[in-house]
């Protein structure tokens, strides 16, 4: 009865907050179904996975453990106590020497909740100018940044949370910012490692464009997933919906929108009710081997699609592999994504507990 009412209790709580973010995702969508997708947003690099755990699950996940002080990122709602002054760091080197950086601390307050703090900061580097005749002029930079913080808070086996990001990017001089905010909610099962999430991400709007005739759209998305480890069984599964809401993902391909046959008539190819719908979904797995070593696999349907070469072997393209090696107050995480057949993208990260590196010792 005890356990019942408690569950009662925080339905309730949580069904108000419900119905909040239910009217925000309405409001959002009618406004972000509008506008154009494939890439075609702004400040798309907040979409990139942050650190090598999410990277090796397919670059998605609003489900996975709690115990990670990074997953503020993919839903605030999964900040933990376990989280507690634990600080990650992650480097992901791109292609043409671009790189991302991102560091993240958690910490929790016995009162208010727990908190999330990180940078996520991208590079791309010198890049060559040219004027309108192709000829060199002056090379110049590009860089994106966020800045996030993060609360959540658990009601009996629910955990709510949001986050607020101030986003900048700066190309050749030009600048533009934003400020975008990302409310999820989490079921957590009390005895069993079994998790439902769902977010809503980057609803804001633009506090400076690069130009006046600049007219941004935001990074909008909606993500629900589950995570889940069979009893008795040495893994963790894990499935992600993006994009849940009525709009079409697939991307116009030009190249394909012109092709045509050897008489010259053009082809009609458009992507199948499947493909549309599993360009969706993102699959992960988490095969825990010890509780301080865990391999991990991951499957992106629409990387495949987006990134593949047509009328060429796609290899690999959209499947991503890792691994996490804990040492006492010390986690150390890779992971390989396939995102090209050029080649793969590495992201190593190092996650601390300072609660265990800067803990008193006993004396005898």
């Amino acid at each position: 009865m005890f356990f019942s009412s408690k569950i009662f209790t925080s339905f309730t709580v949580v069904s108000k907050i419900v119905g909040v973010l239910v009217g925000c995702l309405f409001l959002s969508c009618s406004w972000a179904v509008a506008q154009n997708l494939g890439g075609r947003s702004s400040f798309n690099f907040v979409k990139l996975p942050q650190n090598p755990r999410i990277a090796a699950l397919g670059g998605m996940n609003v489900s996975a453990t709690t115990q990670d002080v990074n997953m503020f990122w993919q839903n605030p709602a999964l900040a933990h106590a376990d989280n507690h002054r634990q600080l990650s760091l992650n480097y992901t080197g791109y292609y043409a020497g671009i790189s991302q950086l991102c560091t993240t601390f958690g910490w929790h307050h016995a009162r208010t909740g727990n908190w999330s703090a990180g940078i996520q900061y991208l590079n791309y580097g010198t890049i060559q100018g040219y004027d309108a005749l192709g000829n060199p002029t002056n090379s110049f930079s590009a860089t994106d940044y966020a800045l996030a913080l993060g609360y959540a808070k658990q009601v009996g086996v629910f955990s709510l949370g949001g986050s607020i990001k101030f986003v900048n990017s700066q190309i050749a001089g030009y600048g533009s910012s934003a400020l975008l905010v990302d409310m999820g909610g989490a079921f957590i099962h009390p005895k069993h490692d079994f998790r439902v999430g769902m977010v809503v991400k980057n609803v804001g709007f633009a506090l400076s464009n690069y130009t006046a005739v600049n007219n941004f759209t935001m990074p909008f998305d909606v993500q629900v997933g589950t995570s889940f480890k069979p009893k008795k069984m040495p893994f963790r599964l894990s499935f992600t919906v993006h994009h849940f809401y009525p709009t079409d993902i697939i991307y116009d391909n030009p190249s394909i929108a012109n092709a045509t046959d050897e008489n010259g008539n053009p082809i009609h190819q458009s992507p199948s009710f499947v493909e549309k719908l599993t360009s969706r979904f993102v699959v992960g797995t988490e095969i825990i081997l010890s509780n301080n070593f865990q391999v991990r696999a991951g499957y992106n349907f629409l990387t495949r699609r987006e990134l593949g070469i047509q009328g060429v072997s796609k290899g690999l393209t959209g499947l991503s592999l890792g691994f996490m090696l804990r040492l006492k107050a010390f986690e150390c995480n890779y992971a390989y994504s396939v995102q090209h057949i050029a080649g793969a993208v590495h992201t190593i990260g190092l996650t601390v507990d300072t609660k265990k590196l800067f803990a008193p010792k006993n004396s005898n």
